[in-house]
């Protein structure tokens, strides 16, 4: 069996995920471990909502575990009212050691009042993860499920 590389640019940032090919007669599955970054989920306080014709702008606080203190932007770019491509920055500030800085990258997509986002960060101390993210506008909070990009199997 053969390795292929699966190679998807987005905005600059590159991911390399590798898959298994596989027979004519073998299922076309793959499989992807993730671990948590972190064990409890971050949850941030919405501070700001932007909307325009095509995007919305959200600005969001509050503690981020490893990252400290944390203040983070989301621009959320619409593909149509339902979905779209999502940018991003955010800074840390933990109690011991220097700030930290991270930029970010993913699809968005609404269902009734949630935001869903799956993006790709990279963090200035090393960590690159990917995030799972729920924005309720309702409950105006903004909950954070970190995975560790480096432990993916194949």
């Amino acid at each position: 069996m053969g390795k292929f590389v699966l190679i998807a640019l987005s905005l600059g940032v590159a991911t390399v995920l590798w898959a298994e090919e596989k027979g004519k007669d073998a299922e076309d599955t793959a499989t992807i471990e993730l671990t948590k970054r972190q064990i409890a989920d971050i949850v941030f306080d919405i501070k700001s909502v932007n909307p325009s014709a095509n995007t919305i702008e959200i600005t969001a606080s509050g503690p981020a575990g490893r990252y400290g203190n944390a203040f983070c932007s989301f621009l959320l770019k619409n593909f149509d009212q339902k979905r779209g491509f999502s940018i991003g920055s955010g800074r840390g500030f933990p109690d011991e050691g220097p700030m930290m800085s991270g930029n970010f990258v993913g699809l968005w997509q609404r269902r009734e009042s949630t935001i869903e986002i799956k993006q790709l960060a990279d963090i200035d101390n090393g960590d690159q993860n990917l995030d799972i993210i729920r924005i309720d506008m309702h409950t105006q909070k903004v909950t954070i499920r970190p995975y560790i990009l480096e432990n993916m199997k194949h």
